[in-house]
């Protein structure tokens, strides 16, 4: 995995749990230089709008708008954006109506994480 072609991929992080939050941007901050961070799917969505992203990572269960539908929106946006959905494994939410490419459960496990960004990575140079 190229880690320097990895660090320049442009991210929004959307995450309505202030502590979960603040804990995951820390894990990600350790991959990536430029992450934005959304508090709800609305507010994801709106600054998916105002802004070209390469990944989005996002909640499930969040207010205003969840995450399996601002990621279905957002597919409509850009087929070619990675999605990352996270969820922790007692939310209950149904991920098979979701439009992602890796789903995840939180928190965040480091050697399943490297495999997503490996796999998004080769899929990306793949359609250069």
């Amino acid at each position: 995995m190229d880690k320097n072609a990895i660090k320049k991929y442009k991210v929004l992080y959307a995450e309505d749990e202030p502590s979960v939050q603040q804990s995951t941007l820390e894990f990600l901050s350790r991959f990536f230089d430029d992450i934005t961070v959304a508090s709800n799917g609305q507010e994801g969505l709106e600054k998916f709008e105002a802004s070209k992203f390469d990944i989005v990572i996002t909640d499930i269960k969040m207010p205003k708008m969840n995450g399996c539908v601002m990621s279905q929106k957002i597919k409509e946006l850009d087929k070619d954006v990675s999605l990352i959905i996270l969820t922790a494994s007692d939310s209950g939410m149904d991920v098979s109506d979701c439009d992602y490419d890796i789903y995840l459960q939180k928190p965040i496990q480091f050697s399943l994480f490297i495999e997503a960004l490996t796999k998004i990575h080769e899929e990306r140079n793949s359609k250069k």
